[in-house]
């Protein structure tokens, strides 16, 4: 685990051999993407925004390893100069994401395909 302390971090990447960025129940502050408002202006991490889309450029830049986890999965795409998705539509049999060119679903039986 890496705290969330910033650019200070970037001298771990000399010692691993991958990066995982998982989950967390807070979303990228879209600053950070170019948008002026938040669709969850509660749910923000802004120190571990400082410190995750940081160690994601340098670690892509010396070819490192990524695996992204759900919120893993924003800062990656933030990190690599995109916008994030910022609709999700939940419904009784699972959930869709509805995303700016195309649309997935995610069934209960863990099931990913699109549409």
């Amino acid at each position: 685990m890496i705290p969330p302390v910033g650019e200070a971090q970037l001298a771990l990447l000399d010692r691993i051999e991958g990066l995982l960025v998982p989950g967390s129940p807070s979303n990228v502050h879209p600053s950070h993407y170019g948008a002026d408002r938040s669709l969850t202006p509660d749910r923000h991490d802004p120190a571990r925004d400082a410190t995750t889309l940081p160690l994601i450029r340098a670690a892509i830049a010396r070819g490192l390893p990524v695996l992204a986890i759900c919120r893993g999965i924003q800062e990656l795409n933030v990190a690599l100069g995109e916008a994030c998705c910022r609709i999700f539509t939940i419904c009784q049999a699972g959930w869709t994401i509805a995303a700016g060119r195309g649309r997935w679903t995610y069934d209960t039986a863990r099931n990913m395909r699109s549409r």
